[in-house]
Formats: C-alpha cells, sequence, structure tokens
C-alpha cells in the first residue's frame, strides 16, 4: 500500500512539474534564450549596430547621395505587423511590477535607418536601410509628436514566422527611371490622386510627398539625418487592407518650413502602401483614405497628433526624437 502512495506522489509531483514548465515556456516566449537577435528586415542585430555606425561616421562625405525606394512585398509586411503585435500584447500581459506609467516597455513601433555596409568606403556609398522594432520608454522631455520615448530592441521569439520567410531585405531600386510602379517620382500639380482625406497621424498630401522625394533627388547634399520613428499603426492600417499587397519607402527630404524648424529640410522616409496592376504586372503606389479610416476607427484614441492626408510620414527625426 505504502509503495502504492509512493508512486501516486511521485507521478502527482511529475505532473505538477510538466504542468509548471509548460507554463514557464508560455510566460518565456520572447526571453535570451529562444530569440533572434534581429532588425525587422532581417540583418542580424551586431551587422546592423556596425551598418548605422557606419554609416553616420561616412555620410558626411556623400555629396550626391543616391535616391531610392524599398519594397517589401505583403508576407514581409504582415510578417513584421504580426511579430510586433504578439509582441506587444505580450508585454502589455506582463506588465513591469509596481510600474505607474503602463506604457513603459510595451511595442509601440519602428525606427527606419539609413544604413550602408560595414566595408564601405566609395561614393555615392549603396545606402540601404533597416528597420528596428522600439519600445516605449516613458514621457519624452522633448517635444514631439507622440510624446514618448521609443527605444530600439532587437530580440524577438524563435517561433515568429517572419524570419521563417527566407530574404525579407525588401527589394530596393536605385534612382527613378528603373523603377517601376513608383509614382512619387512623377510630379503633377495639381495630382489627379490627390483625395482629400480626414486628418490622421502620419498623412501628407501626395503632392507633398512628391516634393520631398523630388527635393532629395535634385538638391543633392549629406545626408542629415540618422533615423525615423513612426508607430505600429503605420504598417497595421496597410495590412489589415485586403486591397494593398505590400508597402514601399522612398528617401526623402522635407520640405523648407520657417515656422517649423525642427524637420525643415532634413532628410526622412516617405512610406506608401501598394497595389497590384494586373494589366501592367507591377506593383504600384496606390493613394487613397482607406488607412485614414483605419486610423480614425482604431488608433486615434492613442495617438491624437494628426494632419491631413492619404500619404504616410510625419514620423520622429533623428536628430531630435532618437533612440
Amino acid at each position: 500500500m505504502k509503495k502504492i502512495l509512493i508512486v501516486i506522489n511521485l507521478i502527482i509531483i511529475l505532473m505538477i512539474a510538466v504542468a509548471f514548465k509548460n507554463m514557464s515556456n508560455k510566460k518565456s516566449i520572447y526571453n535570451t534564450s529562444t530569440v533572434y537577435n534581429m532588425a525587422l528586415n532581417g540583418v542580424d542585430e551586431k551587422t546592423a549596430l556596425l551598418m548605422i555606425k557606419h554609416f553616420n561616421a561616412i555620410k558626411a562625405n556623400d555629396k550626391h547621395p543616391k535616391s531610392a525606394s524599398i519594397w517589401f512585398n505583403k508576407d514581409i509586411l504582415h510578417g513584421i505587423v504580426t511579430l510586433l503585435k504578439a509582441e506587444r500584447a505580450y508585454a502589455i500581459s506582463h506588465p513591469r511590477r509596481g510600474a505607474t506609467d503602463k506604457r513603459i516597455g510595451v511595442t509601440d513601433g519602428f525606427r527606419i535607418y539609413f544604413a550602408c555596409d560595414s566595408s564601405a568606403n566609395s561614393y555615392p556609398l549603396s545606402t540601404s536601410i533597416l528597420i528596428v522594432a522600439t519600445k516605449d520608454s516613458g514621457k519624452s522631455p522633448i517635444v514631439c509628436r507622440s510624446g514618448r520615448l521609443h527605444h530600439d530592441y532587437y530580440n524577438h521569439s524563435i517561433s515568429t514566422g517572419l524570419f521563417q520567410l527566407g530574404n525579407i531585405n525588401g527589394s530596393i531600386c536605385y534612382g527613378k527611371g528603373q523603377c517601376t510602379g513608383n509614382k512619387l517620382y512623377k510630379l503633377c500639380i495639381p495630382c489627379s490622386d490627390d483625395p482629400t482625406c480626414p486628418s490622421l497621424p502620419h498623412g501628407i498630401t501626395t503632392l507633398t510627398a512628391r516634393k520631398m522625394v523630388k527635393r532629395f533627388i535634385y538638391h543633392p547634399h549629406a545626408i542629415n539625418t540618422e533615423s525615423e520613428w513612426f508607430d505600429i499603426g503605420v504598417l497595421e492600417a496597410i495590412d489589415t487592407n485586403k486591397l494593398y499587397d505590400g508597402f514601399r519607402i522612398y528617401f526623402s527630404t522635407h520640405l523648407k518650413d520657417k515656422k517649423d524648424t525642427s524637420d525643415s529640410l532634413k532628410d526622412s522616409f516617405v512610406i506608401v502602401p501598394t497595389k497590384f496592376n494586373q494589366a501592367k504586372g507591377i506593383d504600384e503606389d496606390k493613394f487613397n483614405c482607406e488607412t485614414a479610416a483605419w486610423y480614425l476607427k482604431f488608433y486615434r484614441h492613442e495617438y491624437p497628433f494628426a494632419v491631413t492626408g492619404p500619404g504616410q510620414d510625419n514620423g520622429e527625426l533623428c536628430p531630435n526624437s532618437c533612440n
């Protein structure tokens, strides 16, 4: 009888241990033993940091930087959004002990960096980009649109589908004549494809976006910023709509602004949703108010700053709002 009780007790202890282990695994899906240390477009953290550092060290010598646009397909878009949303949900469900500000430590968006190969030493540089996830780090001591600090992080769950897609660097195109579907390279006044949309956080008109891209191309100068931050909703709004097949990021330069000098003539990125044009067989920029409608319904309460238009820009630039 005693032997039977001992066996039963051992079985119970074993079951408890297995259950506890499973609970621990669920709670720690983002711990350091189960992560990729990667930028969101597939560059490992060590390499990414070297690329950013090297670019900032030599960018002043690149007086005529190449214009570029980078296109990401629907699978990559969805992979990035799914990852960020999962990490955001996990952080919300596991708040820091004793934290009075529940937003701190929560995944809130991504930062796009200008970067180049760490061995690059000839000009013009083949400048590329890195997309890095960010977490909320509390109230910002400087004036910025979100009013928050956003710190980079590279550690992501090994179970995520994003890093199983293969090449997630995106398709980069230098210059403008060789690029297909890139409507922002064509300047038009007025623009027939420039809808009047309700206000939204990152909205700029199509005409403004075209002018910003044109300024980067036709007013050559060394790139004067490091990165630009966007909230998670920018990509989530595009991913939510089945109309789009991806998104495109353009190198651009803010227009001269005498009233607000913080972004005036600063280099930046313009993000545009794309739609596949079956007749032409290309992925074209799509300008409409779909993302604006999404923002108004789901995101306006969290990011109340707003301007008008269908484009996606007006992120937070570094220097000024840095990591």
